[in-house]
């Protein structure tokens, strides 16, 4: 209930800060589309490499489902680390 009461001006001077971070390091944003307080259509927002919607969870997916969010983490990590190793191993 809490999160209900921020305003989202609070968080607008954040945006060039994680569209350039999320630019720079691999990242996900995992999607409940039951999110009745924050719209799907902010997902894209964040500039994230990749971007997943779930329309069966809502704002607290991690609790709702956290198998799929675990799954879908553990996932992204082991991509990013793949990654890494095959970027460290071109640029010798």
């Amino acid at each position: 209930r809490l999160y209900r009461g921020l305003d989202p001006e609070d968080f607008r001077t954040w945006d060039t800060q994680l569209r350039e971070l999320a630019a720079r390091v691999p990242s996900l944003v995992m999607w409940g589309d039951r999110d009745t307080y924050i719209a799907g259509e902010f997902a894209a927002r964040f500039g994230a490499q990749m971007v997943n919607h779930y329309p069966d969870y809502g704002h607290w997916m991690m609790v709702e489902a956290p198998h799929v969010v675990s799954a879908n983490l553990m996932r992204h990590f082991a991509n990013a680390a793949q990654c890494k190793r095959v970027n460290a191993g071109t640029a010798r």
